[in-house]
């Protein structure tokens, strides 16, 4: 479609910063926006770059949610990767962590793993987030300035359906971490890519945690409270990644 403005949604901790190093292959400079990379770029200044008929941009990436397609005017198309909740909860903590810079750091660097999904201040990370950043349009505008992570109320308790629905109309490709190598090929062919994508491994923990670690009752908390991020990781693999969806 001509004029189409590419959105990849970069949802923490799910292979976002490799994808943006495959945008950059397939892309030229002046035809991206990295709403979270660049110190310059605002919501207000992207707004604006991208209704300007005589800039170029062609792709957006940030950490930011579903919406932004409603200030542009563009013919536009969503890309993002999910990760299993689990392992998302799991990686975020670890990120915290270890990230003196991190807002958050001076609240978790104490805490257990179990600590940190048990306390309601940390309901942004912990529950439910991949569908809150998914969720619905209609929030966006009382989203606060985006930092260094995704700002989502913690009020903000997604409508699954309305979820679902932005994925089956507006979302040309979405890949899962799980299957990394996989959701290359679909990304390639959705978005009109001419060679196949490199692999690459950006900002790789190595001191992670290992999921063979934690306790079965830590376990349990994460899934319960993430029971829309499960449904919707499912359905996903089940349509984009499964010999049965194909």
């Amino acid at each position: 479609m001509r004029n189409t403005l590419d959105i990849f949604i970069h949802i923490p901790k799910t292979g976002g910063t490799s994808f943006n190093r495959i945008i950059q292959d397939h892309y030229s400079a002046k035809r991206i926006a990295f709403l979270h990379d660049d110190p310059e770029w605002s919501l207000e200044r992207l707004i604006e770059k991208c209704r300007d008929k005589n800039q170029k941009i062609q792709i957006i990436s940030g950490h930011l949610p579903y919406g932004i397609h409603e200030w542009i005017g563009r013919p536009y198309r969503y890309i993002t990767i999910l990760r299993h909740p689990v392992e998302l909860v799991i990686s975020l903590y670890d990120y915290i962590k270890s990230n003196p810079l991190h807002q958050y750091y001076p609240l978790v660097v104490d805490k257990s793993l179990h600590e940190f999904i048990s306390e309601q201040q940390f309901d942004l990370f912990t529950s439910n987030l991949q569908s809150k950043i998914l969720g619905l349009a209609t929030i966006f505008p009382h989203f606060p300035a985006l930092q260094n992570e995704v700002a989502v109320e913690d009020a903000v308790f997604p409508d699954q359906a309305c979820v679902q629905q932005h994925l089956r109309r507006h979302f040309a490709c979405i890949g899962v971490m799980e299957k990394y190598k996989e959701c290359l090929q679909p990304m390639r062919d959705a978005l009109g890519w001419k060679r196949s994508p490199k692999l690459y491994r950006e900002n790789y923990n190595t001191n992670r945690t290992s999921l063979d670690t934690v306790e079965r009752d830590t376990i349990e908390k994460i899934t319960r409270k993430n029971s829309l991020d499960i449904q919707l990781y499912s359905m996903v693999v089940e349509r984009w990644y499964s010999s049965k969806g194909k």
